[in-house]
């Protein structure tokens, strides 16, 4: 008879994160979602904000690869000052444009 391997009680990215992403999805609170899973909430939790954390990086590189943003902008009005506001919270406002005639 061959002896069983005993099951690491380590759980992976692999396998936690899909159980994340379907507590997310859904309307239960984490404490029955857990209950009803079996998973031990404390574990779940530490899931939760690697999958969080997972997320943020992903979308920091997203964004990061582009050093150039789209801006939409409307046609100003003669008195509107035109403010750019950044993503770590800098605001600049900048004069109205105004059109420069050639001579």
């Amino acid at each position: 008879m061959e002896p069983r391997k005993k099951k690491s009680g380590r759980r992976t990215a692999e396998e936690m994160f899909p159980v994340v992403e379907q507590y997310l999805g859904g309307s239960m609170g984490k404490s029955e979602f857990c209950q009803k899973r079996g998973i031990n909430i404390h574990t779940f939790t530490y899931w939760h904000q690697k999958y969080n954390a997972s997320q943020a990086v992903a979308k920091e590189k997203l964004v990061g690869s582009s050093k150039l943003i789209s801006l939409e902008l409307s046609p100003p009005q003669s008195s509107e000052m035109l403010e750019v506001c950044y993503p770590n919270g800098v605001r600049k406002n900048n004069p109205p444009y105004r059109k420069i005639k050639s001579t």
